[in-house]
């Protein structure tokens, strides 16, 4: 693999360009389903006659939904809307909204307003499905009088909520993902700097970045990939969103991989610990994972491999005890 430093610039890139293309996509899809309530926000209220409410089948595919409505006359209803739980009897009492009629001759329409709201005959809302109960109450007390039921328009006028609640819930949502948008791009025209690259600060650690970056590229030529893991003859190295994970064989102190046995929810990690107490998590498939652990042990024989209830009491109460462990097996190696 040559110039491996390039790949792994191009590896954090990736990962961070879907990062910000997603967010941006899912703004992208919310606005072409809301380009309706969009136009109708900016062009509506659209006055509106009986011919048009007519020529509805559904208010659906409506054009214009957000419509001002006028009409000779409004009668009120012996129908309320009453919020209930499930099993809860509904109380007329505590009804906050009322049902009117409006007439539109030849047609009716009914229209759902706030409950103390005086009745007019010009009113403006949105148009929306007849609730399946109302409807039913509707058909049942005028089924003597067809006509009438013929004469109903199949959707009503909802004019006891305000349309800007709409718009507002979309503008929100729509803010949100393409401030996510700009969170997860700003880092790649910050990268533009080399030296602010994810990669060149990783490196930085290790020394002189022109030296390391050198020695990584001329390893690469005998680099080991276990997904988007590599491995090379003195380092471990593993893209992340806006990161890499940047790992000198020589500092393994101990790694693992976790599994059920181990009390952890996701085993597919390959979890790190350096000698200098940090801990490093590389999420690849489970063969990776086999994989890189029968290579690492040849790369660094002095450190622990495999876990272990014994190391993990002692990495957690005392680690500079494995760490000289570690040091003390290398020195007598050598």
């Amino acid at each position: 693999m040559q110039k491996l430093t390039a790949h792994l610039i191009k590896q954090v890139n990736k990962f961070s360009l879907f990062l910000t293309l997603g967010p941006f996509l899912l703004a992208l899809i919310i606005t072409c389903f809301c380009s309706n309530l969009i136009y109708n926000a900016i062009y509506g209220p659209f006055p509106v006659d009986e011919k048009y409410l007519s020529s509805l089948k559904s208010v659906w595919n409506a054009d214009k939904y957000y419509v001002s409505l006028k009409g000779p006359e409004i009668i009120p209803s012996p129908y309320v809307i009453v919020p209930t739980r499930k099993g809860e009897t509904p109380d007329p009492e505590k009804a906050k909204e009322q049902i009117a009629i409006l007439i539109m001759p030849p047609r009716i329409i009914f229209v759902q307003l706030p409950k103390d709201q005086k009745l007019s005959t010009e009113l403006t809302g949105k148009l929306t499905s007849i609730d399946r109960d109302l409807l039913k109450l509707f058909e049942e007390d005028n089924k003597n009088d067809p006509d009438v039921i013929r004469a109903t328009l199949p959707f009503m006028l909802d004019a006891s909520n305000d349309f800007s609640t709409d718009i507002t819930i979309y503008a929100v949502v729509a803010f949100a993902l393409l401030a996510a948008t700009a969170y997860a791009g700003i880092p790649l025209l910050v990268w533009q700097n080399a030296e602010q690259h994810p990669v060149n600060r990783a490196l930085k650690k290790f020394g002189n970045l022109r030296e390391i970056t050198a020695t990584v590229d001329s390893e690469g030529l005998t680099a080991v990939q276990f997904g988007p893991a590599v491995l090379t003859h003195s380092f471990l190295f593993f893209p992340k969103l806006k990161e890499l994970v940047a790992i000198k064989l020589s500092d393994i102190v101990w790694a693992y991989k976790q599994d059920s046995e181990n009390e952890v929810k996701r085993p597919s990690n390959l979890t790190i610990w350096t000698r200098d107490g940090k801990k490093a998590e590389i999420m690849i498939s489970k063969n990776d994972i086999e994989r890189l652990l029968s290579l690492l042990p040849e790369k660094n024989p002095h450190a622990y491999f495999g876990f272990d209830p014994k190391l993990w009491l002692t990495w957690r109460s005392k680690p500079q005890t494995l760490v000289d462990e570690v040091d003390a097996r290398r020195n007598a190696q050598a």
